[in-house]
């Protein structure tokens, strides 16, 4: 190679390097900012739209709807708790009728002893 090819290729080099050295900076100082701005996150979306004409709309729905599934407004249940109600009625409907049955299986046992005897 040439002395002049050689210090051209030293001056893309040295180029190279400047700039790698440049983005280095940049990006740590974009991992700091990102960092930052993690932590604070909250803080950022923190009453972003509280100037909005719906906001307060929005709010009392999900406060209503939230209340509708966690209590017995007026006397009324809520949907599991029906179902759950449901559920028991059924049980209870058919052990009573299997002991109704069982009772009347003694009875008519009793019956036939009573005659047999």
């Amino acid at each position: 190679m040439s002395a002049s090819r050689l210090i051209l290729l030293e001056m893309r080099v040295e180029a190279l390097e400047a700039e790698v050295a440049r983005l280095k900076q940049q990006s740590g100082a974009y991992a700091e900012q990102m960092e930052e701005s993690r932590q604070d996150w909250v803080n950022l979306i923190f009453g972003a739209l509280a100037d909005h004409p719906d906001y307060d709309q929005a709010v009392k729905l999900g406060r209503n709807y939230r209340e509708s599934l966690l209590s017995t407004t007026s006397g009324k249940t809520t949907r599991k708790k029906a179902a759950r109600k449901k559920a028991g009625l059924k049980e209870a409907k058919k052990s009573a009728k299997k002991s109704v049955k069982k009772s009347a299986k003694k009875s008519t046992k009793k019956s036939t002893k009573k005659r047999r005897g």
